[in-house]
């Protein structure tokens, strides 16, 4: 089988390739899929901020969204006026990279001002994140201070000062784990992560623009959204509105391995730029004890782990550059070698015993608690190990699917696009944005 999660069609065996989705938009319908997320979550589609609700998988032109859980402890996440504050106003201001009306942070006197999120609940001792998303007020030094401390044993992890004009960082408190990620229109996610201090269960307190140096009157920043999250990298919002914190669930998407033998694995992800472990796709037998899985690790390159009846081996395939976030691999099982390709290079061999059993492939994570937290693309199965040049060209191919071989169809993109609004159809009579696969024999005429 084979999907496209960015053009959202798929087509199972030899049968013509078809929607990804029924016409409500929200059902997935391919042969032995499986998704699983229990709780609700957002995510950007198009530029917008958008829920999904529990059980749909979050699909954008960038892939399949896939994250590890995490735990919002913020309860006023866009609600900003009802944070704790000393010395400051709030007023309507202008909309976000993502739709959404910020809000801004006026001091009201010249003295120590205030604006604070505290984080209660559930701390993990793996990692903890609180980022911003914040624009210049009336001055490229206002409003400008971040910091995160710890509550529960008093400890100050991470105080920073931000340039909005220059995107510097400058530490008052620790030496590193924040980050300035310049948006459009002047925004910019401000995240912040200790590399030490935090035990499991401990609560935390971020300062957010104003953390009570004296500010002079009048001085301002907009602002649109808070978080702090029990994970090690930022993720996609988790808006809270009420005052109560949110566990986002993490996604479980599988597959069945159309048989238990040889397989070829094509798979196509985008990553997040993080440091860590991000699997891309993982076969197993639905145990710990045997799989095979392809991954970028700590380092950036892309490693493939085996564990045959609960002996683990890891493998280098290729090495990343700085800032590569796409990657597409093409894995071909056999039972006495395993061949992989990395974004079309030369397939590595590798003489080693399949693990057996194997049944199922995971999407964006593993049973070794490894999770993708980016996009799936695309992803290509075959009921049979593939050649070296296959596997090659399979790595190297811009879609799984071989044009050539392709009937010509096309289909609507369900929920994409309306010319007379500029958002997804909202009736029969929207018109929708079709996709044509294929060679077409004659010239097209598109007004």
């Amino acid at each position: 089988f084979e999907l496209d999660f960015t053009e959202q069609y798929y087509r199972n065996g030899l049968e013509p390739y078809d929607n990804l989705r029924e016409p409500d938009n929200l059902t997935p319908i391919v042969p032995g899929f499986s998704f699983v997320r229990s709780s609700p979550a957002w995510h950007f589609v198009n530029g917008i901020r958008a829920q999904t609700a529990a059980n749909l998988m979050r699909i954008s032109d960038a892939g399949l969204l896939i994250e590890r859980q995490a735990f919002q402890s913020a309860g006023y996440s866009t609600d900003v006026e009802n944070l704790p504050s000393t010395n400051i106003t709030f007023s309507d201001a202008s909309l976000d990279p993502y739709g959404v009306l910020s809000t801004r942070v006026t001091a009201t006197a010249s003295a120590a001002t205030t604006l604070q999120v505290n984080g209660t609940g559930t701390s993990s001792g793996v990692g903890d994140t609180a980022w911003f998303l914040v624009k210049k007020g009336n001055g490229a030094t206002t409003g400008n201070r971040f910091a995160l401390n710890n509550l529960t044993s008093g400890q100050p992890l991470l105080n920073v000062s931000f340039n909005y004009d220059t995107g510097q960082i400058t530490y008052n408190v620790g030496t590193k784990g924040a980050r300035a990620v310049p948006l459009s229109n002047g925004w910019w996610r401000i995240e912040l992560t200790p590399p030490s201090g935090i035990s499991a269960n401990d609560g935390l307190r971020a300062f957010v623009g104003f953390a009570g140096l004296a500010a002079a009157a009048g001085d301002n920043f907009l602002l649109s959204h808070v978080q702090i999250e029990s994970t090690g990298n930022a993720t996609s919002p988790i808006v809270t509105t009420n005052g109560a914190a949110f566990d986002r669930k993490a996604e479980v998407v599988s597959f069945d391995l159309p048989a238990s033998g040889d397989f070829t694995l094509v798979a196509e992800a985008q990553f997040r730029d993080r440091v860590g472990r991000q699997v891309v796709a993982s076969v197993d037998d639905g145990t710990v004890l045997n799989r095979l899985t392809v991954l970028r690790d700590a380092t950036g390159a892309i490693v493939l782990e085996l564990v045959d009846n609960g002996n683990a081996s890891s493998f280098t395939i290729a090495a990343r550059k700085a800032g590569e976030r796409r990657c597409r691999i093409a894995m071909a099982a056999h039972e006495g070698s395993v061949r992989v390709s990395v974004d079309g290079a030369p397939a590595a061999g590798l003489v080693l015993a399949r693990p057996s059993g194997l049944d199922r492939i995971m999407l964006g994570q593993d049973f070794n608690g490894g999770h993708l937290d980016g996009e799936v693309r695309r992803i290509l199965v075959l009921d049979s190990a593939a050649t070296d040049a296959d596997v090659q060209k399979y790595a190297t191919l811009q879609q799984p699917r071989a044009l050539a071989d392709a009937p010509l169809h096309a289909h609507p993109l369900q929920g994409r696009f309306n010319p007379n609004t500029s958002n997804t159809p909202t009736g029969p009579t929207g018109r929708q944005a079709v996709v044509v696969y294929g060679e077409l024999p004659c010239s097209l005429l598109i007004a």
